[in-house]
């Protein structure tokens, strides 16, 4: 696969809102390959300090099922079905200027299909379209609804260079929400396992050493990640991830239209995975998460009235990945 076009399918992190548990808010979705998979994670608090502004963990659950249904030497296609929810350890939570008390069970979920065409002169066209909903209480309204999309077009390689161009649709990137917002970008293959990428509004680098060795990179205006993965055989892998990690939500209770519920957490996390079989995989991780907080506003990083401070807490969790 042209490195340009797994840079757009895993890490192009500016558009639609989405779980986030490894990925910044808003990744676009990926046009799958291979067999269907389903991945299911699960993220809580270890809670070392009960007393501390909490009433519960917090805890995050995600779900991701990916179903390809076309391949051909130029053409690919799959279906994308994603559910998480945040559950924010406290109830009857008050945030924002309006004092508006929302749930305490934060939910995304997402249908989308993706439609891909590679071109023999190393060009490239993906279109996705979208219908998703995040809230506390999830297609319940149709203000917290909404359909979206993007298309994004990789031009000839010019050498070791490529430009890509396009444009997504969301009302919930955390900024600008509710426009088109266009992409434009270059992508630099530095060596032969090593690819800059540089746009509006974006920066990914990516080393990758087959069966090795993958170290990514990915900054957009809504977040940071970071990760380094090692394949110690062919069984079991490390994984060593932090970042500045976004969410976004139209919750039902809001007043103004314009306004979306953000949270935002800083974390650093080991995760270890072992293959179990042929179609199963198992990996549990041990993290930090801190410099937590909830608020309301029209912008990411722009708090509007009350903002409520989450405790810094270990984390654990687990992650199964399932072919089908």
């Amino acid at each position: 696969m042209p490195s340009i076009l797994k840079f757009v399918l895993m890490s192009s992190s500016f558009f639609a809102s989405i779980a986030v548990s490894a990925e910044p808010l808003g990744a676009i979705p990926r046009v799958q390959e291979g067999d269907p998979r389903l991945v299911i994670e699960l993220l809580s608090d270890l809670w070392v300090a009960p007393d501390q502004n909490k009433e519960s963990p917090i805890r995050t659950y995600d779900a991701r099922m990916n179903l390809p249904y076309l391949k051909t030497e130029k053409w690919m296609a799959s279906v994308d079905l994603k559910a998480s929810a945040y559950s924010v350890g406290e109830p009857d939570l008050v945030v924002g200027k309006d004092a508006i008390r929302i749930g305490s069970d934060l939910r995304s979920q997402s249908v989308g299909l993706g439609l891909g065409r590679r071109g023999s002169d190393g060009s490239w066209l993906n279109i996705f379209a979208n219908y998703n909903s995040a809230s506390d209480e999830p297609f319940k309204s149709s203000r917290d609804s909404w359909a979206g999309g993007s298309a994004v077009y990789g031009f000839a390689t010019e050498g070791t260079e490529q430009w890509l161009l396009g444009a997504d649709y969301s009302r919930n990137r955390g900024w600008l929400n509710d426009h088109v917002v266009p992409i434009l970008g270059r992508q630099f293959q530095v060596a032969p396992d090593f690819v800059v990428a540089v746009g509006f509004p974006f920066f990914y680098a990516a080393l990758d050493i087959a069966k090795y060795l993958s170290i990514h990179l990915t900054a957009t205006p809504v977040g940071v990640h970071g990760e380094f993965i090692h394949d110690i055989d062919d069984k079991l892998s490390i994984r060593i991830r932090g970042g500045l990690a976004t969410r976004s939500y139209l919750h039902t209770a809001r007043i103004h239209e314009d306004d979306r519920l953000f949270v935002n957490s800083n974390y650093v996390a080991t995760a270890f995975r072992r293959v179990l079989s042929e179609r199963t995989s198992f990996g549990f991780e041990l993290g930090y998460s801190f410099r937590r907080k909830l608020y309301e506003g029209q912008q990411v990083f722009r708090p509007e009235g009350v903002t409520r401070q989450i405790a810094n807490d270990f984390t654990g969790g687990f992650v199964m990945e399932f072919k089908l």
